[in-house]
């Protein structure tokens, strides 16, 4: 009888270890030789801050000018969007090349009237918003294990409307937009984690400087000197091939 249960346990632990070699493992953990090598999709989300001024510039005919009463910018938004990219692994270095477009409502307002701060010359709310932005950046860091650390620079653009409502005593109410895409640089940082081997999750800071552009609303109007910066703070998650 000993020996008959002796047998029958061989047998059932010989099944158990078949079983176990057979089970695909569910927890799928990066492990110190994760390879950030490859390309890779995902979702961003975050908050946008806008910076800088809007400015009038001198009007080319008899005064009266008008000048800006309050000149900073300063809206804020949430934004999201999408992103891909690839990386390449050589040792620790990960080097990279990432593209994204986010969509955001971002908005502030200037107003702007004669130097004394009187209606008598007529006033004029100057909206400027933001609606999309857009990067294309490299990326370099360093990788350990299932952890990247990274620096990224390169271009930005994005869009830019400029409603203009003023009152003036001799026409009424006028109102004008001007749209402009605006192109300028983009650097930033932040940290990635591999939580599986194929999901990414990322925290990051983003400023992209537009520098100063020139808006001409039309023949009515002065010209507008915009000054445009952008501070983003986002996380992402990202699906690794």
């Amino acid at each position: 009888m000993k020996i008959k249960l002796f047998t029958l346990s061989l047998c059932l632990i010989s099944l158990s270890d078949a079983g176990l070699a057979d089970t695909p493992s569910i927890t799928n953990t990066p492990s110190k030789e994760f390879s950030w090598t490859g390309a890779y999709v995902g979702a961003h989300v975050g908050g946008l801050m806008q910076a800088g001024d809007l400015t009038l510039n001198p009007y080319p005919g008899p005064p009266p000018y008008h000048v800006a009463w309050n000149s900073n910018l300063n809206g804020s938004s949430a934004i999201g969007g999408l992103l891909l990219g690839y990386t390449h692994q050589i040792n620790w270095l990960a080097l990279g090349l990432e593209g994204d477009v986010g969509w955001m409502n971002a908005s502030s307002n200037v107003t702007s009237g004669s130097a004394v701060r009187t209606n008598i010359d007529g006033y004029t709310s100057n909206k400027l918003s933001q609606d999309i932005n857009g990067h294309v950046r490299g990326r370099i860091g360093y990788a350990s294990g299932p952890m990247l650390v990274f620096v990224a620079g390169g271009l930005a653009v994005t869009s830019t409307k400029l409603n203009l409502e003023g009152y003036y005593p001799s026409d009424g109410a006028i109102t004008e937009e001007a749209s402009q895409t605006l192109v300028g640089g983009s650097i930033g940082g932040g940290a990635e984690y591999a939580i599986k081997n194929n999901l990414l999750v990322r925290a990051e800071y983003i400023y992209d400087d537009y520098g100063s552009v020139q808006i001409t609303p039309g023949d009515f109007w002065q010209n507008r000197q915009l000054n445009l910066s952008n501070n983003t703070l986002r996380a992402a998650i990202s699906y690794k091939f």
